[in-house]
């Protein structure tokens, strides 16, 4: 998938056009709940929707204004990616494949130019709120979730096909239980009863790092993506400039 020549479309201006798009699909009354340029260029956009649709737009044409009808604009592709809301999306393999994650408590893999699920990825336990491409590899991804997990999967992964499903399932390769967990709070049903979501997942610019924010812990926590046994850092308090010495500057993130 070249998004340069897609559509016929030459190398593009830069220039952007402001403007809005609204549905055309009928009875589609959901909220927007993600945006996200892809990687390679910012030139296509996602939007992972309240119906469970992710729709691709193409950034460097001019949407209707608000007070137009928008009558000819279609976007690229529209994709009934779940059957409910589309929480995060991350562009995968230089743009090509395209990550959602639902709280139908899946992540979905498909296919940019043919809309095609090629994947399904399965451990969450209740709603995924976060997705994070591994910036160092075109298979690799991380997720999080309401359940307190903090998930590794690796695309290349043999998935197994269930009945009157396409898509192979996969497994992932790493997991964190409850990767927020508040001191004091032991495994088991009383850490079930007190799970606090992963919130946000993210890679460092290495891709050896991977980082991860708690709902209600107030704590950044770094991840050493190759075994997960623990954490290689923690940012104590986003809102002030408490560290824990080493962990940022080890990795090459450093201050900002």
């Amino acid at each position: 998938f070249d998004s340069s020549g897609v559509g016929g479309r030459d190398e593009p201006e830069r220039a952007r056009v402001g403007g809005a798009y609204t549905t055309s699909r009928q009875d589609a009354f959901g909220l927007p709940y993600v945006v996200k340029f892809n990687s390679t260029d910012g030139t296509w956009v996602a939007i992972g929707d309240e119906d469970g649709y992710v729709t691709i737009l193409d950034a460097l044409r001019a949407l209707p204004s608000e007070d137009e009808t928008g009558a000819g604009y279609a976007p690229y592709s529209s994709i009934s990616a779940h059957n409910n809301a589309i929480f995060d999306v991350a562009w995968m393999r230089d743009d090509k494949q395209i990550l959602t994650a639902s709280a139908d408590h899946g992540i979905h893999l498909f296919d940019v130019e043919t809309s095609v699920q090629m994947m399904a990825f399965d451990g969450h336990a209740s709603c995924v709120k976060a997705l994070a491409a591994q910036p160092t590899s075109k298979y690799v991804f991380a997720s999080g979730g309401r359940d307190g997990r903090l998930l590794v999967f690796d695309t290349r992964t043999p998935g197994v096909v269930r009945e009157g499903e396409d898509a192979p399932h996969a497994s992932p390769s790493k997991v964190v239980n409850y990767a927020h967990r508040l001191p004091g709070v032991r495994a088991g049903r009383r850490a079930r009863s007190c799970l606090h979501s992963v919130t946000s997942v993210a890679f460092d610019n290495s891709g050896d790092v991977v980082l991860s924010s708690g709902g209600s812990d107030g704590v950044v926590k770094l991840w050493d993506v190759r075994y997960m046994k623990g954490t290689v850092g923690v940012l104590e308090d986003a809102r002030d400039d408490s560290y824990v010495p080493g962990s940022f500057y080890d990795h090459g993130l450093g201050r900002r």
